[in-house]
């Protein structure tokens, strides 16, 4: 039996879309974002940290669990789409 207190039925899993993804993933927006390690390396500017894109949440996909799932409202629950 598949988990219910999935990513995907979470109140802190903002659903992303857009040409780099594959649908089926999101954000967990639990805690603050944290610097993108991956733009920091790839920047060589001392003011890298205070770029917007230096900042990200958290990738996650629409199946995954952890330790801090709350049960978002049944008004906003994201349905799954037919590929």
């Amino acid at each position: 039996m598949p988990s219910l207190r999935t990513c995907e039925r979470c109140k802190h899993f903002t659903e992303v879309s857009g040409p780099r993804t594959s649908g089926g993933q999101g954000v967990c927006k639990r805690f603050p974002p944290v610097l993108n390690p991956k733009f920091v390396m790839d920047s060589h500017s001392p003011n890298a940290a205070f770029k917007p894109d230096a900042w990200c949440f958290p990738r996650v996909q629409t199946t995954d669990t952890c330790g801090e799932f709350q049960t978002r409202s049944a008004s906003t629950i994201v349905t799954p789409r037919a590929h």
